[in-house]
């Protein structure tokens, strides 16, 4: 672990067996998000002709 600030950094050891499981469940986690976001956009905006700009905020909201 690295401190950078308040934020603490951590490494994953890619030798560990389960470095591959947890690998593809964040990037499957990461697309489940981003199809979320994206349902919410096409909702939104068929639902109100009057939104142009949706803007999702929090940790999750990047990507």
């Amino acid at each position: 672990m690295q401190r950078i600030g308040k934020t603490k950094i951590y490494s994953v050891n890619r030798k560990h067996f389960l470095s591959i499981p947890l690998r593809k469940l964040f990037v499957d986690l990461n697309k489940i998000y981003k199809s979320i976001a994206q349902q919410i956009r096409d909702v939104t905006t068929k639902k109100f002709k009057y939104i142009q700009t949706i803007i999702l905020a929090g940790s999750l909201a990047h990507g």
